[in-house]
């Protein structure tokens, strides 16, 4: 294994594999192979090099120790094979080795920083479809009601952080600066009543696609 570049030039963070290779020789000269050697390179995890750009007026980034706290109640716990620092309004996270843990917690930190970022600055929002005959979501406060075609309505607390909305289209939007605890959310209401593949009756995703399958076909007299 052996060290390479990137994409752009830079030095490469990621790994060499050397291969030989067989390539077969014109018929005319001989049925032998003639050996070839080519080199692989991995692309390792260059994610987490990218620096998380923030707005101090917008979305500011708290340091206490390991914690990394905006101003509202977000967190994250920077993992301890993780170096960080502040540079001139951009967060940069470094890595102390290549081993696969690192590069997966390095672009981590990365991604759960910048979630934190765009969740103080824009929110998150997640758009689910109802479909179905008297199938409907509606908002009382912190409840939220779903009539799925069970015996009786199904009830669910929105946890602090999230809110719901239904347009006049019967779709239900959730918003929230927490990405993980929407996505958590969302999910919870789909499992309620997912999609069935015949006529796509149930709670999806609006962009969620739904392969529906041909019903049985009776047979010709």
């Amino acid at each position: 294994m052996a060290g390479g570049w990137d994409r752009n030039g830079d030095q490469f963070f990621g790994e060499a594999l050397n291969l030989d290779i067989c390539d077969p020789v014109d018929s005319d000269e001989s049925d032998s192979q003639r050996p070839r050697q080519i080199t692989l390179l991995l692309w390792g995890q260059t994610f987490g090099r990218h620096s998380v750009e923030h707005a101090e007026d917008v979305a500011e980034i708290v340091i206490d120790d390991r914690r990394l706290r905006t101003g509202g109640e977000l967190s994250f716990d920077v993992p301890s094979r993780i170096s960080f620092k502040v540079d001139d309004g951009n967060i940069v996270f470094s890595r102390e080795s290549n081993d696969r843990d690192a590069r997966s917690l390095h672009g981590m930190s990365r991604a759960m920083t910048a979630n934190m970022v765009t969740g103080c600055s824009e929110g998150f929002k997640k758009v689910l479809v109802i479909k179905g005959v008297g199938y409907r979501a509606m908002v009382k406060g912190s409840k939220l009601d779903l009539t799925l075609g069970f015996s009786h309505p199904v009830t669910m607390d929105l946890p602090k952080g999230v809110s719901a909305e239904v347009d006049k289209e019967g779709k239900l939007t959730l918003s929230s600066a927490d990405k993980a605890l929407l996505g958590q959310v969302a999910a919870d209401i789909r499992r309620w009543r997912p999609p069935e593949p015949y006529k796509g009756k149930g709670v999806r995703y609006l962009d969620e696609t739904i392969i529906l399958k041909e019903g049985k076909a009776r047979g010709k007299k």
